[in-house]
C-alpha cells in the first residue's frame, strides 16, 4: 500500500481483519505521528461495503466517544478510502494474550471495568429505534497503553446493530468466538450483545483460554449458541465462586441471563477489584 500524498510511511503495520496499516507522519514540520488504515484491496472491491464503511466513517469522525480510537480524517485517493487515527503507544490485548497464561487478575479487572464503562458511554450515543452496540469487541479490538488504559478501536466499523448483523455471519475467525448468539441468528439486539463479547473477553483474560473454541467458525458458533463454555472455575480452581458466576452468566445464550447492561458489569469488575466479589444486582 502506498500512503496517500501529503504523509510519509514510517512503518508498515501488521493488517488486521479488514485493513492493511501503517504508521505515518504528515509532510509538515510538526505532524505527528498517525494509524493510517486502508480497506485491504479485495474487501475494497465489495461496493456495499465501501459504501458502508464511507457512511459510518465519516458519522462517527464527528462524534467518537471516550476510551475509543476513532477516525480524525478521511480521504479516497486512487479509488482507495483512507481512515487516519490517533496513535496509541502500548499493543492488542491479542498480543498480551498469545501466551495463552491468565492476565493478573488485578491487572485484568482493572482493564475490563474501564472498558465497559467506555461501551456504556458508547451505548448512549443510541436510542430504542436505533441502538448502537459494538458488536465485536475482542482482543483484537481492545489497546492497552504502556501505563495500563485500555482503549476500544473498530469505532465506527460497526456501529449500528444493522451493520453488526450484516457483518456477523463473515466475520473472520479471530473474532466470532466473542460474538453474541443473537448477532449470529439476526435477532433483536441491545446492550447485552457488547456485554456478552466483553464477558468472553474477560473469560479469557482471566484464565488463559477461550470460552468458545473450534476448528473453524461454524464450530466456534455451534459452540456459543449451545451454550458449550466451560466453568472457568474448572480451568482455574484459584477463580472465586463469584467470578465463575459472574463469567458464566455474561457469555450465556440467553441474554436475559446476562448482567442488565456494560455499566453494571463495569460496576462488577470495580467491586471485584475492591472488595473481591460481584456487585449484587448486576
Amino acid at each position: 500500500m502506498k500512503p496517500p500524498c501529503g504523509y510519509e510511511a514510517i512503518l508498515e503495520l501488521p493488517p488486521d481483519d479488514l485493513f492493511e496499516r501503517w504508521l505515518v507522519r504528515p509532510q509538515t514540520a510538526s505532524g505527528s505521528l498517525l494509524l493510517l488504515r486502508c480497506l485491504r484491496p479485495d474487501l475494497a472491491e465489495q461496493p456495499a461495503l465501501r459504501e458502508r464503511l464511507r457512511r459510518d466513517l465519516v458519522e462517527v469522525a464527528r462524534e467518537t466517544p471516550p476510551g475509543f480510537v476513532g477516525p480524525v480524517y478521511l480521504l479516497e485517493e486512487g479509488g482507495r478510502l483512507y481512515a487516519l487515527e490517533p496513535l496509541v503507544l502500548g499493543d492488542r490485548l491479542s498480543r498480551l494474550l498469545a501466551t495463552g497464561r491468565p492476565v493478573p487478575a488485578p491487572v485484568a479487572l482493572r482493564i475490563l471495568a474501564q472498558v465497559g464503562a467506555h461501551l456504556h458511554a458508547m451505548q448512549q450515543l443510541g436510542d430504542e429505534s436505533e441502538p448502537v452496540v459494538h458488536g465485536t469487541v475482542s482482543p483484537s479490538t481492545l489497546l492497552v497503553q504502556f501505563d495500563g488504559t485500555p482503549w476500544i478501536s473498530g469505532w465506527g466499523l460497526t456501529r449500528t446493530v444493522d451493520w453488526v448483523a450484516e457483518q456477523a455471519p463473515t466475520v473472520l475467525a479471530q473474532r466470532a468466538a466473542y460474538i453474541a448468539p443473537e448477532l449470529w441468528n439476526g435477532g433483536p439486539v441491545d446492550a447485552r450483545a457488547d456485554v456478552f463479547s466483553l464477558g468472553a473477553v474477560a473469560y479469557e483474560l482471566l484464565t488463559g483460554r477461550r470460552a468458545f473454541v473450534g476448528a473453524e467458525v461454524a464450530h466456534i458458533r455451534a459452540a456459543i449458541e449451545e451454550d458449550r463454555a466451560p466453568r472457568p472455575v474448572e480451568l482455574d480452581p484459584k477463580i472465586p465462586v463469584e467470578l465463575d458466576t459472574l463469567l458464566r452468566a455474561c457469555v450465556a445464550r440467553d441474554p436475559d441471563t446476562r448482567p442488565r447492561s456494560c455499566a453494571l458489569l463495569a460496576e462488577a469488575f470495580e467491586r471485584m477489584l475492591e472488595h473481591g466479589r460481584p456487585v449484587d444486582d448486576a
